[in-house]
């Protein structure tokens, strides 16, 4: 194979990668942007009723608390 050929496959494959990039992005906007689910909580939105077990073992209702204070939900792993 000389040179210039070879260039060439490299200057078809980069396209095609490219092309292949535009297409998955394109897809995935799509997915993620157009096509939201309708059960999912909105900015601005009320908060769905919640009761959870705390750390004390005690149950904690967010309805209970989120007129008092702003309420902020944090999802611990636990282990990496």
């Amino acid at each position: 194979m000389s040179e210039g050929s070879s260039r060439r496959g490299l200057k078809i494959t980069a396209g095609v990668v490219a092309v292949l990039a535009l297409v998955i992005g394109a897809v995935s906007w799509q997915m993620i942007v157009l096509e939201r689910d309708p059960n999912q909580l909105q900015v601005g939105a009320a908060a769905p009723t919640l009761e959870l077990v705390g750390s004390d073992g005690k149950p904690f209702s967010l309805a209970a608390h989120a007129p008092k204070a702003l309420p902020v939900l944090v999802f611990y792993r636990g282990h990496w």
